[in-house]
């Protein structure tokens, strides 16, 4: 029960989190170019749109993990490489 608690909370605030810390390293990262002079402060977007940019990448990630674990099965939902093992070598004389 526990796991499930754990794998439930993780499933919940895994993405917002991680959502933060991306956001907060494109800020850093538009903080650096400013600093370096390659852009001025105003153009430097607001860390909502950051944070959000940031959760639609990592959604797009799940989602195309989902599809190519979906696309490894095979039709009965097995592994490929538990579906057609492969051979076993001869006994040695």
């Amino acid at each position: 029960m526990t796991m499930l608690i754990a794998a439930t909370l993780a499933a919940f605030l895994g993405l917002p989190i991680a959502g933060a810390m991306l956001g907060w390293l494109q800020l850093l990262w538009f903080r650096f170019r400013v600093r370096s002079g390659k852009m001025k402060e105003e153009d430097i977007p607001f860390f909502g749109a950051l944070l959000l940019r940031s959760m639609v990448f990592l959604i797009v990630l799940v989602i195309v993990g989902a599809i190519l674990a979906n696309l490894d099965a095979g039709p009965d939902g097995q592994d490929q490489a538990t579906q057609n093992p492969a051979p076993s070598a001869p006994p040695a004389h």
